[in-house]
This record gives C-alpha cells, sequence and structure tokens, in this order.
C-alpha cells in the first residue's frame, strides 16, 4: 500500500507536461491489455441508510459517485469479456471487430473514471 501512495503523491507533484511524459511510458504497448480493477464502497454501502443525517447537497454527492462507480464496474465487466472473447478462435473479421469492441471498452472505462473523480474532486469537502 505504501508504494501505492508514494506513486500517486509523485503523480500529484508533476505538472501537467510531466504528467503528460509519465502517462506516455506508462501506456501499454500495442496488443497489450490493461488490468482493470472493480472498486467498491462498502462503508457507503453499509451506511447509507444515515446518510439522512448530512447535507443534502453532500447525501447527492455520495450517490452520485456510487452509482458512476457501478457503471464503471459494469464497463469493466464489459471490459473483461471482450479479452476473454480474444482467447476464442474467431475469424479474422470477428477478431479485427473485439478489437476495436475492446479499445471502445477501455475507453469507456477511462472516460467514467474521469467522471468519477471530476465529481469526487468538485464535492465541497
Amino acid at each position: 500500500m505504501q508504494s501505492v501512495v508514494s506513486s500517486v503523491e509523485m503523480q500529484l507533484a508533476l505538472s501537467e507536461e510531466q504528467l503528460a511524459a509519465f502517462s506516455v511510458t506508462q501506456r501499454a504497448k500495442e496488443g497489450g491489455v490493461l488490468t482493470l480493477r472493480k472498486y467498491a464502497v462498502p462503508l457507503l454501502d453499509a451506511r447509507v441508510s444515515a446518510l439522512w443525517e448530512l447535507a443534502p447537497r453532500l447525501q447527492d454527492d455520495l450517490l452520485e459517485v456510487r452509482a458512476y462507480l457501478e457503471l464503471f464496474n459494469d464497463d469493466v465487466e464489459q471490459t473483461r469479456f471482450y479479452f476473454q472473447l480474444s482467447f476464442q478462435d474467431l475469424t479474422e473479421q470477428n477478431r479485427e471487430i473485439l478489437k476495436q469492441n475492446l479499445a471502445g471498452s477501455y475507453k469507456a472505462v477511462a472516460s467514467r473514471g474521469r467522471v468519477i473523480v471530476d465529481k469526487i474532486l468538485a464535492a465541497p469537502l
């Protein structure tokens, strides 16, 4: 966990230009795949009935992040499905379609992740 914290702290300290250069070095190679994880918010799920005690704006923000996270996890599942299909014996035409679908799924996950991060950063503390 400490290595993750250190990595995040290092990335947060980078300028926009440095971060862009760093992200280029971290990209998957052509034909490579990304390992995607699903995320949960067990504390929020366990205490959802207690949200009424919070300010209405905070309630909305927390539930919205939770909903976006569920959609993110659905996108991760879709990507995993396409990845598993890549091990099947497919025609060349179907393989090309699969590659396009997989690339689209990765983009959807990235886009959904950006929405979640933006929502969290915009939430009042």
